[in-house]
């Protein structure tokens, strides 16, 4: 255990540290060795009493006498369940609500946790159980972040039985959670029944689990790496749309492509199957897709590009009834300026000029089922000919984007007839 009185010590320095302890043998032998380790004045314990067992009150009397005995800082929390139907998540959310609110009142930068080897085995077993991401699979860090502070675990590599070792050499007195006996939680079960059988056919389990997060850990930061490349130079991110070119996107490896979009849409917690389809639209020979993903994502394929577009991109319903000459607001910062003879839409730094318009006409977002008339001159005979074209046909040819063509207006008359696209075309 000196290794892990240096490594707290080398680590810790200076700094005021939260150690979380439930009076197990795990914690409080972390709680001796950070005692060990640094000055008294660094260390504030923090002790959750979950009020579901007999034996907390005894467990928070005992803490409470060993800090006043060590003159240690001490902060509890009495934890209060309506429901204990989801127990497990609901505690341990509160937990560390708990550890984060002592270590912003004691300006702690750490927050130590009693986490050992064994509790890391049964966490990669319940992930591989339940499915997880490459990170995942890997268990349980070291150190890790919360919120603006750091989870350590010094004890991740040491096995329980060398923890209770040192515990009964050392005459560190602690309790036993007659919870972890019972079979109602997955990892109980792996820890009394499956880890017994692998230790059987591996004494020396607990090192090769330790092989295996680290390998997975390292691959998973070369991953994290990739993926981090691949959107800095290749995707445009803002409030309201995600972009790529397809082709860019393509050219990564299948694993890639879908860590990516994992990275991209995390805040949907899409599932592994929902992103396999994704890759299937995005690769397949259809030129043109809109897809509704959920209520707040579409998905557009269009010109090459790939656009998740968000919930703030819904096309708005816009109606301007336009009787006088005068300058008039349109949507996304558009003007219309009308004087006796012309028609002037400005957008950003386009002006189209549409000469001899006269009102009264309206201006309005775009319909379902709009037409326009076309004008088509034959080259060879100059002969004049009319059509009627869908808008969203005269759009799509024009190659506007999905964006722009959200909240593309139109101007019709007073018969309601489309007789121009504002910005593009006119009848």
């Amino acid at each position: 255990m000196e290794n892990i009185i240096l490594n707290i010590k080398n680590k810790i320095k200076d700094d005021i540290v939260v150690v979380a302890c439930s009076t197990g043998v795990d914690s409080c032998v972390l709680l001796n060795l950070c005692m060990k380790a640094l000055n008294k004045e660094q260390i504030v314990i923090a002790h959750v009493n979950h009020g579901v067992r007999v034996e907390s009150n005894r467990e928070e009397e005992y803490i409470r006498a060993f800090s006043a005995k060590h003159n240690l800082k001490l902060e509890v929390e009495r934890l209060v369940f309506q429901d204990l139907s989801n127990f497990e998540s609901v505690a341990r959310k509160k937990r560390y609500d708990f550890f984060h609110s002592v270590a912003s009142s004691h300006n702690a930068k750490y927050i130590l946790l009693a986490h050992h080897a064994n509790d890391n085995l049964e966490t990669v077993l319940m992930r591989l159980i339940k499915q997880s991401s490459l990170k995942g699979y890997a268990g349980i860090e070291e150190e890790t972040y919360f919120k603006n502070f750091v989870l350590f675990r010094p004890l991740i590599k040491i096995s329980r039985l060398e923890i209770e070792e040192y515990a009964n050499n050392n005459n560190i007195k602690y309790f036993d959670d007659s919870t972890n006996l019972e079979y109602d939680h997955m990892r109980n079960r792996i820890r009394l029944e499956v880890v017994p059988l692998l230790l059987k056919e591996n004494p020396n389990l607990i090192e090769a689990v330790n092989y295996y997060s680290e390998s997975l850990l390292g691959a998973a930061s070369l991953l994290e790496e990739s993926v981090e490349y691949f959107i800095k130079s290749n995707v445009y991110m803002s409030d309201k749309v995600i972009s790529f070119n397809i082709g860019d996107f393509l050219r990564c490896s299948d694993y890639l492509q879908k860590e990516v979009l994992f990275s991209l849409l995390k805040p949907y917690s899409f599932s592994r199957a929902l992103i396999n389809e994704l890759i299937k639209i995005i690769s397949n020979n259809k030129t043109k897709v809109v897809n509704e993903l959920c209520k707040d994502l579409t998905l557009v394929k269009e010109y090459g590009k790939c656009l998740f577009v968000k919930e703030e991109n819904e096309s708005k319903d816009f109606f301007l009834k336009v009787d006088a000459i005068g300058t008039y607001k349109l949507l996304n910062d558009g003007l219309l300026e009308v004087n006796k003879n012309n028609c002037y839409y400005k957008a950003g730094k386009r002006v189209v000029c549409y000469n001899m318009l006269s009102a009264p006409f309206t201006v309005r977002t775009r319909c379902d089922g709009d037409k326009i008339k076309r004008k088509r001159i034959n080259k060879n005979t100059g002969e004049v000919t009319y059509y009627t074209q869908k808008v969203s046909d005269v759009l799509t040819n024009k190659k506007i984007p999905y964006l722009d063509r959200l909240n593309t207006l139109v101007v019709v008359n007073e018969d309601n007839e489309v007789i121009i696209i504002l910005g593009l075309t006119i009848s």
